[in-house]
């Protein structure tokens, strides 16, 4: 639900093992490290199974005296709003953060979403065109070339590359 929401909401990162204030304000008191090294791996499973479409997410621990604190990077998705489905009574439901709370997405806003990422769809061969993807210059041969609907991030950037870059060796 957190992590759905998160994502929904514009992406951002969720931080275990932090104490929150008692005062009601939610903000971040101490470190309350967590010692359980499997926990990462429950996360995954847990989204996995119960998030749809795929959660776009990134996660890895800092070390912390006695334990560590689990960081989960979350990206908005780009296929439309993440749905929780797992849970009883959350089951089948849209989140999304907001301020300070994640709450139950209402239905406009689950249809403001689609159509978001209708919206991006859209231009999908205008990004394709301005990454410049290689294609062979001369000569008999395939090639293929694929653009991922998540945002490619720093992982490459195909507008500096040559098809010199892309062939098999």
């Amino acid at each position: 639900k957190d992590l759905t929401g998160m994502a929904n909401g514009g992406g951002g990162s969720l931080l275990y093992g932090i104490r929150e204030d008692s005062d009601g304000h939610n903000t971040a008191a101490g470190i309350v490290p967590i010692e359980d090294r499997g926990l990462p791996g429950q996360i995954e499973n847990i989204v996995r199974a119960g998030v749809t479409p795929p959660l776009l997410y990134s996660l890895y621990e800092v070390e912390v005296p006695d334990g560590f604190v689990l960081v989960v990077d979350v990206t908005p998705s780009q296929l439309g709003p993440y749905m929780v489905t797992l849970y009883g009574n959350t089951e089948h439901r849209y989140f999304k953060r907001h301020g300070r709370n994640v709450d139950m997405m209402g239905e406009q806003e689950v249809r403001d979403a689609y159509a978001l990422a209708m919206r991006v769809a859209e231009h999908r061969p205008l990004v394709w065109q301005n990454h410049r993807l290689p294609v062979p210059a001369s000569g008999a041969g395939v090639m293929v070339s694929a653009l991922p609907l998540e945002p490619l991030g720093e992982l490459l950037d195909l507008r500096t590359m040559s098809v010199r870059d892309v062939l098999p060796p």
